[in-house]
C-alpha cells in the first residue's frame, strides 16, 4: 500500500487517501448547499403557512355568507357552529349539515365567544345575524387570528 519514491533528494510517504484540507473543502461544500435548501424550505413553509390562512378566512367568509343565502332561499333560520373540542365548524339548519369548514392541517379553532348556551351563531330567516361572536384560531407558526361578526349585518372582520 505504501510506496515510497526519491524525488529531489527527499523521501516522501505516499497513502492514498483523502487529505485533511480536502475533507474540509468537501464538508464546507455540503454544509453551504444544506444551509441554502433549508433556508428555502422555511420559505416555503411561511408562504404555505400565510397563504393557508388567507384561504382559511375567506372559507370562514364564505361559509357566513352561504349560510345567510341558504336562510334567505329556505326562508328558514340556521346556525353556525364552530367547536374547539373537534377543530371542526359548519353551518346546520334544522339540524341538518349543510355545509362544512374546511380547516387546513395545522391549524386549530381556539375560542368562540358566541354567547349562547350552545356557543352557535344564529342567523335568522331573513339573513341577520342574531349572535355576535368573535372567532380565534392558531395557524401553524402559532399565530393566533381573529375574525369577528357583528350583529344584524353582513359585517365580519378579520384582524390580524
Amino acid at each position: 500500500m505504501q510506496e515510497i519514491t526519491k524525488k529531489c533528494g527527499f523521501v516522501i510517504d505516499k497513502v492514498k487517501g483523502f487529505t485533511l484540507i480536502e475533507t474540509v473543502v468537501v464538508m464546507s461544500v455540503i454544509l453551504i448547499i444544506t444551509s441554502i435548501t433549508f433556508a428555502q424550505i422555511k420559505g416555503y413553509r411561511d408562504f404555505k403557512n400565510e397563504i393557508d390562512s388567507k384561504y382559511f378566512d375567506n372559507e370562514i367568509l364564505y361559509l357566513i355568507n352561504e349560510g345567510r343565502h341558504t336562510c334567505i332561499v329556505s326562508e328558514k333560520e340556521g346556525e353556525l357552529m364552530f367547536n374547539e373540542e373537534d377543530n371542526k365548524g359548519g353551518f346546520y339548519q334544522n339540524t341538518e349539515l349543510k355545509d362544512r369548514l374546511n380547516i387546513p392541517d395545522g391549524f386549530t379553532i381556539l375560542k368562540n365567544t358566541a354567547n349562547t348556551s350552545s356557543n352557535l351563531v344564529y342567523i335568522e330567516e331573513d339573513g341577520t345575524i342574531s349572535t355576535p361572536c368573535s372567532l380565534l384560531y392558531k395557524d401553524r407558526t402559532q399565530k393566533i387570528h381573529t375574525i369577528s361578526i357583528g350583529v344584524g349585518t353582513a359585517y365580519v372582520e378579520i384582524k390580524q
